[in-house]
């Protein structure tokens, strides 16, 4: 399963959609979402979900707000494990945003 933190942005028109999610170490949780675009700042936290080959199912969504629940639930997350990547999609409106592992300061430090 996917670790650590994960960010990507993508155009819809003129409207820049900015997706980061933090998922958890040692548990199936996505420790926070953030999708951020004019107007709206969804930020989420502590979201179960569990693993079905690539695909991220999210498993409770009763931490999601009412309104964008629904949005929540059509969303789909797919994880390729080899280039440390997840896309992020939902189908109305059509959007798909590739988020990317943010290396974290001590792997930068080791490399050095």
């Amino acid at each position: 399963h996917p670790t650590g933190t994960f960010v990507g942005n993508t155009s819809l028109g003129a409207v820049t959609v900015a997706v980061t999610a933090l998922f958890a170490e040692t548990e199936t949780v996505i420790q926070e979402l953030n999708v951020t675009l004019t107007g709206l700042n969804l930020q989420l936290q502590n979201i179960p979900y569990n693993m079905e080959g690539s695909k991220i199912n999210i498993t409770d969504f009763s931490a999601i707000p009412e309104t964008y629940r629904a949005l929540i639930e059509g969303a789909s997350l797919t994880y390729d494990s080899s280039a440390e990547t997840i896309t992020f999609s939902i189908p109305a409106p059509p959007l798909s945003v590739v988020l990317h592992k943010q290396s974290s300061l001590s792997n930068m430090l080791r490399r050095q």
